[in-house]
Order: C-alpha cells, then sequence, then structure tokens
C-alpha cells in the first residue's frame, strides 16, 4: 500500500519502514527540499552521517548514490534508486547534495529549515541536540568551480513533476522543510569564469513555498544488502 502526504509549507516528519521507496516530487515548480534522516529505533544516537557519506560517495547525489549512518556499526541506511535527469548536468550542475540547513540566525527572522524541523520532530521526542549534519539538500543547482573546490549556485531549473527517489535499508524517521529561500544566482553562462566569483553569496526569500508530494511504497524487489 502506497502512502501519500501533501506537504504545502514548513516541515513535516513521517516514518519510512525498511525496504520501502520513498518519493520526494514537486507539485508546482521549483521548490529547494532539505531533508533529515535518522533510525526509527534509535533517533538520538543513529543517522545519517554526512561525513561518512561524503567519504564513501562524494558529496553530490545522484542515481546509485548511498546514505550512511556511522554509530557502532557503520551501515547503509538508504540509496538513491530513481531521480529526474537534467539537462543541466551535461554542463557540470549538480541537484542534490549532502549539505546543511538555513537557520533564523542567517535569514533574520523569516523563517528558516531549522525552525521547520524542530516543529515537526518534536512529537518524535527530538529536539535542537538531534539536528547532528544528518541532512541533505534537494532541487538545488550547484557546480564546484576549478580549482577551489567551492560551490556555486544558480536558480535551479527544477520543475513540477520532477522527483528524486530513495529506498530504506533500515527503519528511518525523516524530517522534510520547505526551504524559504533560495540561492542568490550567480552567472551561469558557459563563458562565465567561475574562478573569478566571489563566493559570498547571500540568500533571496521566495514570496511562497511550492507544494511537494511523499510517496512511501513497499518496494517491489528483493531487498539488497549492500556490498
Amino acid at each position: 500500500m502506497t502512502n501519500e502526504f501533501i506537504v504545502e509549507s514548513g516541515g513535516f516528519t513521517f516514518v519510512v519502514p525498511k525496504n520501502h521507496n520513498f518519493k520526494f516530487e514537486l507539485l508546482e515548480g521549483q521548490q529547494i527540499i532539505d531533508v533529515a534522516i535518522w533510525s526509527k529505533d534509535n533517533p538520538k544516537k543513529e543517522f545519517l552521517s554526512m561525513g561518512h557519506s561524503l567519504w564513501k560517495n562524494g558529496r553530490f547525489i545522484s542515481l546509485g548514490s548511498y546514505l550512511w549512518s556511522d554509530y557502532k556499526k557503520r551501515r547503509v541506511i538508504a540509496k538513491c534508486v530513481d531521480e529526474t535527469w537534467f539537462e543541466s548536468s551535461n554542463e557540470g550542475w549538480y541537484h542534490h547534495l549532502l549539505q546543511g540547513y538555513c537557520d533564523d540566525e542567517e535569514n533574520q527572522g523569516r523563517g528558516s529549515c531549522k525552525t521547520n524541523f524542530l516543529n515537526s520532530i518534536k512529537e518524535f521526542g527530538l529536539g535542537v541536540e538531534h539536528l547532528n549534519d544528518n541532512t541533505i539538500n534537494l532541487f538545488e543547482k550547484v557546480m564546484v568551480s576549478g580549482g577551489r573546490n567551492l560551490l556555486f549556485s544558480a536558480d535551479s531549473d527544477a520543475t513540477k513533476g520532477d522527483q528524486i527517489t530513495f529506498q530504506s535499508y533500515i527503519d528511518l524517521l525523516i524530517s522534510v522543510s520547505l526551504c524559504p529561500t533560495i540561492h542568490n544566482k550567480t552567472e551561469t553562462d558557459s563563458n562565465y569564469n567561475l574562478e573569478t566569483k566571489d563566493p559570498d553569496y547571500h540568500y533571496d526569500f521566495i514570496d511562497r513555498v511550492n507544494s511537494i508530494k511523499i510517496s512511501v511504497n513497499p518496494n517491489k524487489l528483493p531487498y539488497q544488502v549492500y556490498e
């Protein structure tokens, strides 16, 4: 049976059983989604490890990428099994990545992903001390500069109907936030010299967030252990 959730604003937390697919789909248009991931059975101690996932996979997330935890025994907790392909990927742009979340201080009190997370996880007994760099960002548009390994962003080219799907390897607790900001646009012309771009870009606020659909359904294929 498929469970579907429509998120129109703020944050939302839900459970994904082991060996289920969970899909994030844009219903109206471009929208950056921040996603925090914990083990359902032990969320205060086991969660997505940004550091270990970075070491095993690199910073960017695409079809075939694994997400890892790092508590007692390092293990895979999810895998990307499907995604919309973006033409801009051929030009070196990435759209999903290991990344932190915005907070109220840097957003000058105008709302943030941190606040959205905290509002939606408190019913599960979690608080600010349980946001442990265990987040990913979806539907962004970033590029790595040639020599300094800095990220540069542009207006995302994600559109209505775009999606990314993961498979759970353990029971998961997942919180999503519809980000109220968008990265300030940087030059995207192919002749632009990213090496000379000032990396100190800022965030702009969007007038309204766009709704998303989350689908959770049993994986039809046999459970595959990571090797």
